[in-house]
């Protein structure tokens, strides 16, 4: 695995490992005045038609919280009422099934995983974290996916 990819995935397990937040209330766009990057905070409608279909969504019901874009990428920020192990192995079957290379599947904590796969000059981390007690129990699921010579 390339420094860059260790780096990414140390620091989206540390994300991971850190304990989750309510669910921020919606809030419109923030669009930086160079028009490079946008977010979108939640829960977002739908996922953008742009956002590539050979990118696995969890097959159940599942709330987009935001939405994110910069030069050369997107990452989606979601939640699902599935447990994380049920979506590990859909994602794991899906990947493989959408010709995606596994690069990396890593085991933050006892709770959090993490997956790096490769594709047509593509590169997408996955990581599911669980959120229990409350209300609103699931799974978190953050997906990033890089394009073009920022994949590398």
């Amino acid at each position: 695995m390339a420094p860059a990819q260790v780096a990414l995935a140390v620091a989206l397990l540390a994300l991971a490992a850190c304990g989750r937040a309510p669910t921020p209330a919606p809030v419109a766009p923030a669009v930086p005045a160079d028009d490079h990057a946008r977010v979108t905070a939640g829960p977002v409608r739908e996922v953008p038609a742009d956002f590539p279909t050979d990118v696995h969504l969890p097959a159940v019901a599942y709330v987009i919280r935001s939405v994110a874009r910069s030069p050369g990428g997107i990452a989606l920020s979601l939640h699902s009422s599935q447990p994380r192990e049920r979506l590990l192995a859909e994602y794991v079957a899906a990947m493989k099934a959408g010709g995606w290379q596994e690069v990396a599947a890593l085991q933050a904590s006892p709770t959090s995983s993490a997956l790096s796969y490769r594709k047509d000059q593509r590169a997408l981390t996955i990581v599911l974290t669980p959120r229990t007690g409350g209300s609103d129990e699931g799974t978190d699921i953050d997906l990033q996916l890089v394009t073009g010579a920022a994949s590398r």
